[in-house]
C-alpha cells in the first residue's frame, strides 16, 4: 500500500449508507475493546467466543483425533507401556473422554493407553451430553 500512495496520498473512504459503527468488546478479554462497522439493525456492543457459551459449545465441538475409520498401527518393536494415543477435541474445554463406556479422561488433549480391537470413542460435556462420537480400530501389536 506504501507503495501505491508513494506519490498520492489516500482519503478516508465514505461511510456507506445503512451501516454503522460501535465501539466493541471481546469476551472473555480476549483483544482492547474496537472500533467495528455493522450493518444497519445487527451492530453489537460485545463479541463472545462460541465457547464460553454453553450452547454454542456442542454445536462446534469435535473430535479432531482419530476421526471416522482412522486404523491405528501399533508398533511391535515399542513396548505398549510406552505408546500412547493422543485424544484431541475442538470447541469442549471441559470435555469427558468416554472409549467404550469407560471414562479415560477430561480435557481438550487426553494421551489413551491403546488396546487393540474396534472401539468407539465417545467426547462428552460435563453433564453426560454427546458432543461427538468415532469408531476406530488399532492393530499390529500384541495388545491386551
Amino acid at each position: 500500500m506504501e507503495y501505491l500512495h508513494a506519490g498520492q496520498s489516500s482519503t478516508e473512504a465514505k461511510q456507506p449508507r445503512g451501516v454503522v459503527s460501535r465501539q466493541i468488546t471481546y469476551s472473555p478479554g480476549i483483544e482492547a475493546p474496537r472500533k467495528e462497522w455493522f450493518v444497519s439493525g445487527t451492530e453489537s456492543s460485545e463479541i463472545r467466543l462460541a465457547s464460553s457459551n454453553t450452547e454454542n459449545v456442542a454445536h462446534f465441538s469435535r473430535i479432531l483425533y482419530p476421526s471416522q475409520g482412522t486404523i491405528i498401527a501399533m508398533d511391535p518393536d515399542i513396548p505398549l507401556t510406552h505408546q500412547r494415543v493422543p485424544l484431541n477435541s475442538r470447541g469442549a474445554p471441559e470435555c469427558i473422554w468416554m472409549m467404550d463406556g469407560v471414562n479415560v479422561g477430561t480435557g481438550a488433549e487426553v494421551w489413551w493407553a491403546p488396546s487393540g480391537g474396534r472401539h468407539k470413542l465417545v467426547l462428552t460435556d460435563v453433564a453426560g451430553n454427546e458432543l461427538d462420537s468415532v469408531i476406530f480400530d488399532v492393530r499390529g501389536a500384541i495388545l491386551h
